[in-house]
Parts: C-alpha cells; structure tokens; sequence
C-alpha cells in the first residue's frame, strides 16, 4: 500500500511503500505518481521504503526498471532505504538509472537526509487530492 503526501511550498512528493515490494506495488506507486503528477505537476520526490518488509524483485527485474524513463522527468529525487535490502536494491537502481539517464536518486538513510539532498529545511508534507 502507497501513502503520498505533498509539500507545497517546497514543490516535494513523498511516497510511503510498507510490506513486500513487489511488481503489483511498483505498478500502483507508478499509477499514483502518474495521478499525482496530472493534478499538481512536476514534483521533486521522495520514495520512502522504511516500513517495505521485504523486497520480491529480482536484480534484473531492477535494472530493467531503470532503464524506464523517470515519471518526473528533470526533477530531482531520493529514495530512504534504511534496511540492507531496501538500500542494495535501491542504490542497484540508481546506478543503472545514472548510466542511462546521467542522473538517478540520491539513497540515503533517513528522511532529514532525503531533506537534505533536496534541499527542504522545512519539511510541511499533507495529505493532497488527486
């Protein structure tokens, strides 16, 4: 299940995973980003994985998910991956993302990180219609 939250001001999407990451997820968090993105624009994004359990992928279905063009595009992202598996798999994305595309999500711990790396000082993410 997929939770998106919006921070107007600093024009950030964050999008919550929790359980087993899965094709059928990876569907549904390209559905709601796809929504989120005819309604409100082009966003800069996070991707939190902290409370994914597990992740049912296999490498080669990772990088053939890095080789899709990015939703939005020019826009700059991170993806949380606090555990072994969310950060293996995560930074196995972004690297074949940057060879692709020349640029990919930062992986980073924590979501202060992910802040960081967007440059949001003042986080304020709320619920949003789509």
């Amino acid at each position: 299940m997929a939770k998106l939250t919006f921070d107007l001001p600093n024009n950030a999407v964050r999008i919550e995973l929790e359980g087993r990451l899965t094709m059928q997820e990876i569907h549904e968090l390209n559905e709601l980003t796809l929504a989120f993105a005819r309604r409100w624009g082009a966003a800069n994004g996070i991707l939190d994985l902290g409370r994914v359990e597990s992740i049912g992928l296999d490498r080669e279905t990772i990088v053939a998910l890095a080789r899709e063009p990015p939703i939005m595009r020019g826009m700059r992202s991170a993806y949380i991956a606090p555990t072994e598996p969310t950060f293996a798999a995560s930074r196995l994305l972004a690297e074949h993302r940057q060879l692709r595309y020349g640029g990919g999500p930062a992986v980073v711990r924590r979501l202060d990180d992910a802040c960081r790396v967007l440059g949001i000082s003042k986080p304020n993410f709320q619920k949003v219609s789509l």
